[in-house]
């Protein structure tokens, strides 16, 4: 499981290690500064689009909640989507 969280204080903040799934390759992760690793992180976590999960089979009576959850998953996807994209170009910083 990949980890992201962060402990706070009030004198100063303390992180936890990113870890990431052992079923997970992401290619010279270590190579990453930290920040990039948690948005990779947040990225794996937040993706909730394709395989056996309820996200894409969620169907609302009412057209109203329909047309909100077409527009957030396509503003959810597009967000992950920019985080890797965003965290991959810090390989080596």
């Amino acid at each position: 499981m990949v980890v992201f969280r962060h402990e706070f204080s009030k004198k100063r903040r303390h992180s936890v290690p990113v870890t990431v799934a052992n079923k997970v390759e992401f290619v010279c992760f270590k190579s990453y500064p930290e920040q990039s690793q948690r948005l990779f992180a947040a990225a794996y976590n937040g993706w909730v689009f394709g395989g056996m999960g309820p996200w894409n089979d969620t169907h609302f009576e009412d057209e109203f909640d329909n047309t909100v959850h077409e527009k957030l998953s396509a503003e959810l996807y597009s967000a992950i989507n920019k985080a890797i994209k965003v965290a991959s170009c810090t390989f080596g910083v």
